[in-house]
């Protein structure tokens, strides 16, 4: 495994568990449950979640991430663990936008002859 394999696969990681805490977050407070209760792998009909919850989840992390969950498929991604792998997958094929500096030239004050 070559250092760069390793340092992405690390980055990788990093990010995914950051994603997952989010949307666990995400997930207690839309509940009004305790963060601890929420695990990766529980359906979100288990924590207490209804059909306007996920809809409420699908458009909390479509806006957070700036991804859209198709509609036919978002039964899929009925857990936290599920979620977070669609929206990982998601950011790491987006392309890395670099912010460009645009520099303005403020015109020359004008001289008065006097």
């Amino acid at each position: 495994m070559t250092r760069y394999t390793t340092v992405k696969k690390e980055r990788t990681s990093k990010m995914y568990r950051t994603i997952e805490s989010e949307i666990i977050e995400i997930v207690a407070e839309r509940l009004k449950i305790r963060r601890e209760i929420v695990y990766l792998r529980a359906r979100l009909s288990e924590l207490g979640g209804d059909e306007l919850h996920l809809i409420e989840f699908q458009m909390d992390i479509e806006e957070r991430y700036n991804i859209e969950f198709p509609e036919e498929e978002w039964d899929h991604y009925e857990t936290v663990e599920r979620m977070a792998h669609y929206v990982a997958r998601n950011l790491q094929e987006m392309p890395i936008l670099k912010k460009q500096e645009t520099i303005l030239e403020l015109p020359k004050p004008s001289q008065k002859a006097g």
